[in-house]
């Protein structure tokens, strides 16, 4: 058995940044692509790399549609606002996903959030859904409406086939209000920690909860379910007096580990 690599240097239509990708052959003619390199700058509408999420869940009160994702001006937008035709998910939000597989390595995001109390607004990875027996596993940086002078970082991981979840969450005081400016917010993933940034400054780490499989890039901005009280506890009630409320995503980037 033997295997080769090639280097593919791709360009982006909409970030007109090169993603870089490595192709690895083996003796069965299978190639197995990894992306080395990825920015995405949102200059213009979305790239085929990304994919509008539309599905929801229970302890989301928002009914998650493409009206409520919005790239102008070098920004992506994703907007929160009520939804008079949809008496279950009384509001409308946001979620994109890229369609790219990473396995460690540097991700970060230039975002601000300006959101009401009762949202989150999230930069995460997350590994591929599975209809059965999906061992869900995550990396978030999320920011809560209800406290825009802190983050949230969190590793989820649901194991023996998704019954059994282990999870560690971190708040971290920021210093400043998220919903000020843009600042830069990074994950760094290895074999054996996570760690969190805050404007290239070290912020948390996390060694007891790993990941070992290839995840995907997503973002996304939702409102908690107004009959869920767990929900409703972390996030506070929703108040719609501050709606739309809006988080925006200068750029998005990608680095191999060193």
């Amino acid at each position: 058995m033997f295997e080769f690599i090639c280097f593919t240097a791709c360009f982006n239509d909409n970030a007109h940044k090169p993603m870089l990708t490595t192709e690895t052959k083996n003796a069965n003619d299978t190639i197995r692509r990894r992306i080395t390199q990825f920015e995405e700058h949102f200059n213009s509408k979305l790239s085929e790399n990304w994919m509008i999420q539309r599905y929801s869940f229970p302890e989301n009160g928002c009914e998650m549609l493409d009206s409520q994702v919005l790239v102008k001006n070098s920004v992506l937008t994703l907007v929160i606002e009520l939804n008079k035709k949809n008496k279950a998910k009384p509001y409308k939000g946001g979620e994109i996903s890229l369609a790219l597989p990473f396995l460690y390595g540097h991700f970060k995001v230039r975002m601000k959030n300006e959101i009401a109390p009762g949202t989150v607004s999230s930069f995460f990875i997350m590994n591929k859904w599975q209809p059965e027996n999906w061992e869900h596993k995550e990396i978030d940086i999320e920011f809560l409406g209800k406290n825009k002078s802190a983050v949230q970082f969190n590793v989820h991981h649901f194991k023996n086939g998704g019954k059994n979840h282990v999870e560690n969450l971190h708040l971290h005081q920021l210093g400043f209000d998220s919903s000020k400016d843009f600042h830069e917010y990074s994950i760094e993933w290895t074999k054996d920690s996570i760690s969190w940034y805050v404007d290239g400054k070290w912020a948390y780490s996390e060694k007891r909860i790993l990941i070992d499989e290839e995840m995907y890039i997503r973002l996304n901005h939702w409102a908690g379910a107004l009959d869920n009280n767990f929900i409703t506890n972390w996030l506070g009630k929703v108040d719609t007096s501050k709606l739309p409320s809006r988080v925006y995503y200068d750029y998005i980037k990608y680095e191999p580990l060193k």
